[in-house]
């Protein structure tokens, strides 16, 4: 395929990532290998409809995998169909149908062709080449080995604009209840306040779904979705007090499988994060830490009922918590 610049190339790098993320599975050669590989990327279409691209993933060939880690993949194709959306001006619960038109195979390579349909219609993005994408059988597997795979997570604007548009990833993966150390000197700065020195630690130690909190004096915050609540431990062993609502919970994102994102909720009248942090009976989260002792307070974020797939994002603090 022919690397473009703008929307288009944009949209039309959507398609073969869509396309490039089906294998075809088993012991040996297939006996008919296109229609092996027809018939899973067929049955690739279907996760596609749903956006799951965690799944998506798994089918990627190894070498595009130490390019594009999954917590990357997920949000680059998440941000690739919340811009389609924005590009087509559609609402963001209609969904897209992948179809895939054709399939060749020659010795151990592949290609695969298949259109973006919207309401019954391929989505077109001008006349530019669409040469499909191509496949390796490997080991047992049909597995993508796009070219434009080799340069990472890009989202196919254009080699001058790919690092703009390449996600980062986390210097650091936890599990949900597994403690972590944060440097201090790694957080961010607060007026008046001196320079920390010395480690934080960190426990995310569960997750609770809400629904409308309630107090006598500031009224009801209700969500839009659910409140999930992020229960995270604060044992601080540096030399200075720690506040972990200006410091690590407004740095958290949360993200699902599907790349949507929603960020910690801040400066919302009445605070959902201190209404839970009270509904649970765990401090507040302006509440200071003091060196030498601990805290456990909340993060709250505002998701649809059927997110699934969680993990919290601190990019700019180096590290990602799995919460599923």
């Amino acid at each position: 395929m022919r690397r473009m610049t703008g929307y288009a190339a944009f949209a039309t790098m959507t398609v073969a990532v869509l396309l490039a993320a089906v294998g075809c599975g088993g012991d040996g050669a297939p006996v008919d290998p296109e229609a092996a590989l027809q018939q899973r990327a067929e049955a690739f279409a279907l996760a596609q409809s749903g956006e799951k691209w965690l799944e998506v993933y798994d089918f990627l060939s190894p070498r595009a995998k130490d390019t594009c880690g999954s917590g990357e993949f997920a949000i680059t194709m998440g941000v690739s169909m919340a811009l389609l959306r924005g590009f087509m001006s559609i609402d963001e619960d209609e969904s897209f149908v992948l179809h895939v038109s054709r399939v060749s195979v020659e010795d151990n390579s592949g290609r695969v062709w298949g259109d973006l349909m919207y309401r019954g219609n391929p989505v077109e993005f001008g006349e530019e080449e669409v040469t499909g994408v191509a496949w390796v059988f490997a080991d047992g597997e049909w597995w993508n080995d796009a070219e434009e795979w080799q340069d990472g997570c890009s989202l196919g604007f254009g080699e001058d604009d790919a690092a703009a548009t390449t996600v980062p990833e986390p210097q650091s993966r936890y599990a949900l209840g597994e403690t972590f150390q944060l440097n201090g000197e790694n957080l961010p700065s607060l007026l008046g306040e001196p320079e920390l020195e010395g480690p934080i630690q960190l426990t995310f130690a569960s997750v609770h779904r809400l629904g409308t909190l309630t107090d006598s004096y500031s009224g009801d915050a209700r969500p839009e979705g659910v409140f999930l609540v992020v229960v995270i431990r604060f044992d601080n062993e540096a030399n200075a007090r720690v506040q972990p609502s200006s410091q690590v919970t407004s740095k958290l994102r949360l993200v699902d499988s599907r790349g949507r994102g929603w960020e910690s909720i801040q400066w919302r009248f009445p605070d959902p994060s201190e209404l839970a942090a009270a509904e649970l009976s765990l401090d507040q989260p302006s509440a200071w830490v003091g060196p030498g002792f601990s805290k456990t307070t909340v993060a709250v974020f505002d998701v649809p009922e059927t997110a699934e797939g969680l993990r919290v994002t601190a990019r700019e603090l180096g590290f990602e918590v799995a919460l599923d």
